[in-house]
């Protein structure tokens, strides 16, 4: 159990690691916080604490529009794309044919630009949704192709909405 004593101030909501290494003519203690954006580490030598040092601050993944075919639209979700520093690649969208017609299987709804894309192409289990059809909610496919390109498979109901969140590692 971590002394509370030696947290860093404001650090509600933050985990933290504890270490312990004992050598032969001393007796090392560390203490990590962490939380999704901040990191510090606080070093104890034999019997002095040293002060809390920042070690890491994680800058949250900045967030595009995700750029739509023409003949779609928006839904009532934002439809985004982002890569966090380490190069996984997080697509959130809700695309609506704008004519309210059916999905085709393989038709472009969008591109992820150059730097976003998978290194092959990928597909992931979305929600469809055809109730406007006279269908219902469904389970359909989305594949990402190593040009960016994300197109519906498996359409097998009338679908004219497709909503998810598809994360990835970015080829590049």
């Amino acid at each position: 159990v971590i002394d509370p004593t030696n947290a860093p101030s404001g650090t509600k909501g933050w985990h933290a690691i504890e270490v312990n290494y004992a050598g032969e003519n001393y007796y090392l203690k560390a203490y990590v916080f962490g939380s999704q954006r901040e990191y510090s580490c606080r070093r104890r030598y034999n019997e002095e604490w040293g002060a809390w040092v920042q070690t890491a601050i994680v800058a949250p993944p900045q967030a595009f529009d995700l750029p739509i075919t023409a003949g779609y639209e928006d839904q009532i979700y934002q439809n985004t794309y982002c890569k966090t520093q380490d190069g996984i690649v997080h697509v959130s969208f809700c695309i609506r044919k704008t004519t309210s017609t059916a999905f085709d299987p393989q038709e472009v709804f969008a591109t992820l630009p150059a730097g976003f894309r998978p290194s092959s192409e990928l597909a992931r289990d979305v929600g469809g949704d055809g109730i406007n059809l006279g269908n219902g909610i469904v389970a359909t496919e989305i594949h990402i192709r190593t040009n960016g390109e994300m197109y519906i498979w498996g359409v097998n109901s009338q679908i004219n909405w497709v909503y998810g969140e598809v994360s990835f590692r970015a080829a590049d």
